[in-house]
């Protein structure tokens, strides 16, 4: 793509940001009543311990608005309530999401956002609840 001097500075920087910016979407069935787990990982061996959230929607710039829960570079993990939990190996890079008792008000879509290192190149991962 060729820019020239009519583009618009935003416009152009919407443009880096969609091609620097990684996504997956998924839908994960799950039943009233029951738990279900929304996966996400990283690599360890690769980028080292780093940031990553849980909320309900995923911003283009920034951590989850609406954070559900938080893990620090150090591991700690913070907004784990009875209704979300990490039961996988987060020292693995396993950060996936379990809900607990799942209502219909928990369908919808999730974001795993995962800092790496640079500009607009976090991982986003979006599972969707059906």
């Amino acid at each position: 793509m060729c820019f020239n001097q009519h583009f618009h500075p935003a416009f152009i920087f919407f443009i880096l940001l969609s091609c620097f910016t990684s996504y997956a979407e998924t839908v994960i069935q799950g039943k009233v009543g029951k738990n279900i787990t929304l996966p996400c990982h990283y690599s360890v061996k690769n980028n080292g311990f780093t940031d990553t959230c849980w909320g309900r929607s995923c911003p283009t710039l920034g951590s989850c608005p609406d954070k559900m829960i938080n893990i620090n570079k150090n591991l700690k993990i913070d907004g784990q309530l009875q209704k979300y939990h990490l039961m996988g190996n987060v020292s693995q890079g396993d950060v996936s999401l379990t809900i607990v008792n799942l209502t219909e008000d928990d369908a919808g879509t999730y974001c795993c956002r995962v800092e790496y290192q640079g500009w607009f190149n976090d991982g986003k991962i979006l599972p969707s609840v059906g």
